[in-house]
């Protein structure tokens, strides 16, 4: 049964069904715990020229099964395969080996994973605070339930979270987090029953994104230590006080200010020298990345030269903006390239590169690991002071996977601090594929806000930023989504 084939009662008597059911719970009971199948593989990244199978069952939170064309349709959150992410990575570094992975045979879930190098699954699926990304190491000891393989994965990121870092005095909201994870995984040690270790695992999972978040929460490194916190404002015209970044947190703060390209260069002159009268910094963008496309690379020059002419006071850069979407255009590390090289000739700013999250929703070459290893020169890295992330969760989740994410973008720009540069709520809910927090947008907006600012200073060579895209409209002092950032920031200094 392929995963467009129609609900298998739509074409089978609830007694022919029944037997399938029996028939899968039954082939699931009686293959142990890490059971794969073993097979010849073409794929090239099978360094070892074998593959192993894997097969797994899901249950509701109800606790019904789940066949496989429903489980694709539970992670895409009933959007089919519209909105799947289901994607094979390389467990080390995360890139993208091949995306829409999952196939179904007889029932089961099948994924289909290279020996060598070693091989994660990579798929979005619910906690009760909403979707994220799970990244599945497929080992020999892999659960079948995906639920508790979910659920385990889980854990095992907030214990490796734990580990980076040795720095931390835990809390004990944390703490005691911490052991209820290490007696759900011993209960399941001693459990037999396909659904109750499925409720298990889902417990498990959800207490992992619980104790993740606290863990962001506890972690600020150096709290004296320099960050830059801000909104986002893409209406200078329009511009209301900026008192609200001046009140997120103590000391300068930053507006990320959104130069579109059909606007007067010379409009942002007022905006520019009423924020530093503030003492609120100022991040210029050269281009949002949905018009970036539009402009050749002789367009683009003549563009950076003109603004860097009107605003040599600007205090930093933006000089790529979701660089690695598939929307970008051409000539991508060219413009970057060159904005960089004239920033640092022309001015004293700091030059910042924001990369789009992706991993299996688009293609593998712009997802996110991909983009920088195979289209990023490394003698073009250094040019970047900053290197931000731009999240749209609700697009491309990431939830329980966001340290795992941070650390592997790290590992590319190890001298270089990370930022969250942007993160919002989608205002046209058709491409809202999946959600983060809650259902409903203002309350989603509240939890997506205090997750990623606390994720964003949880390292010190983690940056801050947040950077919020409707801070202009939806984040004025004293408003729900301004005290989550403002939570979310903490006590941390900026400037």
């Amino acid at each position: 049964m392929s995963a467009g084939e129609p609900h298998p009662t739509s074409r089978l008597g609830f007694a022919v069904l029944c037997l399938v059911v029996a028939g899968v719970l039954a082939a699931v009971a009686a293959v142990p715990t890490g059971h794969v199948v073993t097979e010849p593989t073409s794929d090239p990244a099978a360094v070892s020229g074998a593959s192993d199978s894997y097969e797994f069952v899901a249950f509701t939170r109800s606790g019904d099964l789940v066949l496989c064309a429903e489980l694709v349709a539970l992670s895409g959150n009933g959007r089919h395969n519209d909105s799947t992410n289901d994607a094979l990575v390389e467990s080390a570094t995360l890139r993208a080996i091949r995306l829409g992975v999952v196939e179904c045979s007889q029932g089961f879930a099948r994924v289909t994973a290279p020996r060598l190098p070693a091989a994660s699954l990579a798929l979005a699926w619910p906690a009760s605070s909403g979707y994220g990304t799970v990244i599945i190491d497929l080992t020999d000891h892999i659960d079948r339930v995906l639920n508790v393989a979910i659920g385990q994965q889980a854990a095992n990121e907030v214990f490796m979270a734990v580990s980076r870092r040795p720095w931390l005095h835990a809390p004990p909201n944390v703490l005691a987090l911490l052991e209820q994870l290490r007696d759900l995984n011993r209960r399941l040690a001693g459990m037999t029953d396909l659904q109750e270790r499925a409720a298990v695992g889902d417990t498990l999972y959800d207490r992992s994104v619980l104790a993740l978040g606290a863990l962001f929460d506890a972690s600020d490194p150096d709290a004296s230590q320099t960050r830059w916190w801000g909104l986002t404002f893409d209406k200078a015209e329009h511009a209301p006080s900026l008192q609200s970044i001046k009140d997120l947190a103590p000391g300068k703060t930053w507006v990320r200010l959104v130069m579109h390209v059909e606007d007067d260069p010379a409009m942002f002159r007022r905006f520019v020298d009423d924020a530093h009268r503030n003492g609120v910094r100022v991040m210029g963008q050269i281009s949002d990345s949905s018009q970036m496309a539009q402009l050749s690379l002789g367009s683009w020059r003549a563009r950076v030269d003109e603004l860097l002419t009107l605003y040599p006071d600007i205090d930093a850069w933006e000089v790529g903006n979701e660089v690695n979407g598939s929307w970008a255009g051409t000539d991508v590390v060219g413009k970057i390239r060159y904005a960089a090289q004239q920033v640092k000739a022309r001015t004293r700013a700091r030059t910042l590169l924001t990369l789009y999250w992706e991993l299996g929703e688009d293609t593998a070459r712009s997802s996110l690991f991909n983009w920088i290893d195979d289209e990023l020169p490394h003698d073009t890295r250094p040019l970047f002071d900053d290197v931000g992330l731009s999240v749209w969760v609700e697009s491309n989740p990431m939830g329980i996977s966001t340290d795992r994410v941070l650390w592997a973008l790290h590992d590319r720009f190890p001298g270089t601090p990370i930022s969250i540069t942007e993160v919002g709520v989608l205002t046209d809910r058709r491409y809202a594929d999946w959600w983060f927090g809650q259902p409903k947008p203002s309350e989603a907006a509240v939890a997506i806000a205090a997750w990623f600012h606390a994720a964003a200073r949880s390292q010190p060579w983690l940056r801050g930023g947040g950077f919020w895209w409707t801070g202009q409209q939806d984040a004025t002092s004293g408003t729900p989504l301004w005290s989550a950032i403002q939570r979310g920031i903490g006590h941390s200094n900026t400037g």
